[in-house]
């Protein structure tokens, strides 16, 4: 009787143990993969596809994200979460790609131009405006600013022209559905390709609705310039 006992006692102390170890290999995967830096994008995206559906729909859960843009320093007094990691920090090219990296995200979080998830098309008329999403707020490091005084927004947008975020379509065709930074015309109100920016400021990736339909396309912009150089009323569908 008391052998009949010692092996269930053994079985189960092997189970606890195999439950234990594969707890923890799981536990080690989430960590390497690193999950977590991409969840609230998750969330977002997932939270605008439900406005597809007006019953499904509710509230958007969108959050602003803030990352140093490192070349292998810090972002100092800069409270951010993440970092966005530039393998050469007086390379503008990888500088720029890094940029194209994070404004794609920004619009595939909203759903590509393909989602009302402001809901004009049910919205009474003094609750329409032009709404805007700030998806993440970026600094660049100290091995950045050092190397690189500022960054012409031509720089960035023949990035967009040359380079394709996927087989087949150029990060331009993706942002803005044209294939030529000719061809932008006010997609980017409020931005010139002649200007520049200092890498010493703080900017923001933004996107937004101006009516059902009619999209704010991603912009990289200085986070103070928001309200006076883009189209954007309110600042409202993402959460600090």
């Amino acid at each position: 009787m008391r052998n009949k006992k010692g092996e269930l006692t053994t079985q189960q102390i092997v189970t606890l143990i195999i439950l234990i170890i594969s707890f923890g290999v799981i536990l080690f995967l989430l960590v390497r993969l690193n999950l977590g830096d991409t969840t609230n994008d998750e969330i977002c995206h997932n939270s605008v596809l439900l406005q597809k559906s007006k019953l499904a729909g509710g509230p958007l859960d969108c959050r602003t994200g803030y990352g140093c843009m490192s070349g292998g320093g810090d972002c100092v007094s800069f409270n951010y979460e993440d970092e966005i990691e530039v393998n050469d920090a007086s390379n503008k090219t990888k500088i720029v790609k890094a940029i194209a990296e994070e404004m794609a995200s920004c619009w595939w979080m909203f759903g590509e131009g393909e989602v009302d998830y402001v809901g004009y098309s049910w919205k009474l008329d003094v609750l329409v405006g032009k709404h805007c999403a700030i998806c993440n707020v970026i600094k660049f490091d100290e091995q950045i600013q050092d190397a690189n005084t500022e960054i012409s927004y031509e720089e960035l947008y023949q990035y967009l022209e040359l380079h394709e975020v996927k087989e087949g379509e150029t990060y331009l065709e993706y942002l803005y559905g044209v294939s030529s930074t000719d061809n932008l015309g006010d997609k980017i109100n409020g931005i010139s390709l002649g200007d520049a920016f200092s890498l010493n400021d703080k900017f923001s990736i933004i996107t937004g609705m101006k009516e059902e339909e009619n999209y704010i396309n991603p912009l990289f912009i200085k986070s103070s310039e928001i309200t006076s150089k883009t189209e954007c009323d309110v600042l409202d569908i993402t959460k600090a």
